[in-house]
């Protein structure tokens, strides 16, 4: 078994995010900042540990005295690496649960969602907080905790010459798209609709990463980005240049449940569950949220394998 290696968090707070150079394929942000919302570490300056919801966690759990969260690499505004460390709404949504348990936390990188499966079945981690799109494939991999709901929708320069505001007005617009998502197959189903109905066909365009598909859109090379809200708002947030269209359409996908994902016979599940529910209680979700601009994510309710 390889060594762990411990990524550290560092709060937020109103740190300004540092610019990134775009060889590095990532988009230089500027202005703004998300401030870390909820309990304080547990070291008498927050709330400290919650004694009905350490009492739920494991055995394993309780003797290590902490986590161990998987990351998937750059993922705005969820996990933003930072020389070294690692910031995002995940990593302050992590440590607020990690308080509520009285166990520190560590993130470790891992790049997919197989290498994923492989670190928790060798125990080099307890879960991964995600978000992942929860969908009854994937709970072959374990248990999803669902903290909340994605759209899909359409990143456009601010002008948004082609007046591209859901699916039925993209034919004959060049469209950005991730390499391999479901969103390419929606696209694909429009593209054809558009050609039978006597309408040119949508030119599809794909990335390999978030930051070049906004870059796409930025520099006026595509019409538009078709993907996951979330991500997107991030870039529109640092970029005036540029907004989100479309949230108010279905556009293939409706709401996806999205959660964090922790192996059936692991025993976190109902510890796992009930810190979110006191963070959803007391605000602290809602703050870390609404500071990352993702109040159309937000759930009322924590929910368990909610994809259908």
């Amino acid at each position: 078994m390889r060594q762990r290696t411990r990524v550290p968090s560092q709060r937020w707070g109103c740190r300004r995010l540092g610019a990134v150079l775009i060889s590095t394929l990532m988009i230089a942000t500027s202005a703004g900042c998300f401030a870390h919302g909820g309990s304080e570490d547990a070291d008498g300056t927050g709330s400290g540990p919650d004694e009905s919801i350490a009492a739920l966690l494991p055995a394993d759990v309780k003797n290590s005295g902490s986590l161990t969260i998987l990351y998937g690499g750059p993922q705005p505004p969820f996990y933003l690496p930072n020389q070294g460390t690692v910031d995002g709404v995940s990593v302050d949504i992590g440590h607020a649960l990690a308080d509520l348990m009285g166990v520190k936390v560590e993130f470790l990188n891992i790049g997919s969602l197989p290498s994923l499966v492989a670190a928790l079945d060798a125990g080099r981690a307890d879960l991964s907080l995600g978000p992942w799109g929860d969908n009854p494939e994937r709970q072959k991999v374990g248990t999803f905790v669902d903290w909340m709901k994605e759209k899909v929708a359409f990143l456009v320069s601010k002008d948004n010459p082609k007046n591209i505001n859901g699916l039925d007005t993209v034919c004959g617009s060049t469209i950005a798209l991730l390499a391999g998502g479901q969103a390419t197959v929606v696209m694909q189903k429009q593209s054809d609709k558009c050609v039978a109905e006597g309408k040119p066909a949508v030119d599809m365009q794909t990335f390999q990463d978030w930051a070049t598909a906004a870059l796409a859109v930025s520099s006026g090379r595509v019409d538009a980005y078709f993907s996951s809200v979330s991500g997107m708002t991030y870039y529109a947030q640092r970029d005036e240049a540029m907004k989100v269209v479309g949230t108010d359409q279905p556009n293939g996908f409706g709401d996806l449940p999205m959660g964090a994902i922790v192996k059936d016979d692991s025993g976190l599940q109902p510890a796992l569950q009930a810190a979110f529910e006191r963070i959803l209680a007391d605000g602290t979700y809602d703050k870390i949220m609404d500071e990352a601009g993702l109040g159309l994510e937000k759930v009322e309710t924590i929910g368990v394998n909610l994809g259908k």
